[in-house]
């Protein structure tokens, strides 16, 4: 079983599999001193429908044993409590459905909560794996992706340490 590494979420690191989402480093688009906006921060790249949803995950054995992908849109994921891992990787076009996960790039982030996670259209994840009892998220997606847009394949078995 190989076992994988936990890494700081940085913008620069996650970038082949989507964005992340927090304050910029760049200067607010609406400055009033007591107020800072900044606008656009990334396209969604939702087509049809897109639909708020609450995922929470139970503390579970720190095994990646599968990988999920949307084909049609990304995912973005905002942490509501909790501190958890959330394994990533690319692999194959996301037209062709018999695409696998590369896993020469499966990386697992740790998300404390301080920054939204948007994953790419074709990045293959799984829900976190929640450091304490339990982690959850606002997920923004297409009203139709857990019934029509869920691919799944089986990997690993992968083990990893949850911090303490």
């Amino acid at each position: 079983m190989r076992t994988l590494q936990i890494e700081p979420l940085s913008e620069e690191a996650f970038r082949p599999y989507g964005r992340v989402l927090g304050r910029p480093s760049r200067t607010a688009d609406i400055d009033k001193g007591w107020l800072g906006y900044w606008h656009t921060l990334a396209e969604i790249g939702f087509h049809d429908n897109p639909v708020w949803g609450f995922l929470e995950m139970h503390q579970r054995q720190p095994i990646v044993e599968e990988l999920e992908r949307h084909c049609r849109s990304h995912e973005v994921f905002i942490p509501m409590g909790g501190v958890s891992i959330m394994p990533i990787a690319a692999g194959g076009d996301w037209n062709d459905p018999h695409a696998s996960p590369d896993l020469d790039t499966l990386r697992l982030f740790l998300v404390d909560g301080a920054k939204a996670l948007v994953v790419g259209r074709g990045i293959w994840h799984t829900p976190s794996f929640p450091v304490g009892p339990t982690a959850g998220f606002l997920l923004a997606l297409e009203e139709r992706t857990p019934s029509d847009d869920i691919d799944v394949r089986k990997i690993g078995p992968f083990e990893f340490s949850l911090p303490v």
